[in-house]
């Protein structure tokens, strides 16, 4: 199953998705982080019923990191660096999945990448390795 947000009657709610469908969880994302197994409250809803919003609507920060391998440096003719960019994304410009992505009108086409994200569930500082997973909320 996979996570999501979504809008129903102009509320925002949070699920599991389960193939076609959306088990709703309520409505705090961050608490179905934790334990989505006992979040489920049973209501679904097809898939073309809803409209899904970003799985984290309102992050508090998002830092991202860029030209952080090899073959997409040499494609995009960046000079090599000893680390990879640190920047930041801001709420506001995520989209969910399916919604249109508006094209500037100095643009001639979308650039195609993958992205991960890590959601921090648990704050934390000067944390041991062997405990970074306790902090990983999805």
């Amino acid at each position: 199953m996979k996570l999501c947000s979504y809008y129903r009657e102009d509320t925002l709610y949070c699920g599991l998705i389960d193939g076609d469908r959306v088990i709703e969880c309520g409505h705090d994302i961050r608490q179905l982080l934790i334990s989505p197994a006992d979040r489920a409250q049973g209501q679904s809803y097809r898939l073309d019923e809803i409209t899904l919003a970003p799985v984290i609507p309102k992050p508090d920060k998002i830092f991202c990191i860029g030209v952080n391998y090899h073959d997409h440096r040499r494609e995009t003719g960046r000079p090599e660096i000893p680390s990879p960019t640190v920047f930041t994304r801001f709420a506001n410009t995520l989209i969910a999945a399916g919604q249109p992505i508006c094209l500037p009108p100095e643009s001639s086409k979308v650039d195609f990448e993958g992205e991960l994200a890590v959601v921090i569930g648990k704050p934390g500082r000067r944390i041991h390795e062997e405990d970074a997973w306790d902090h990983v909320a999805g």
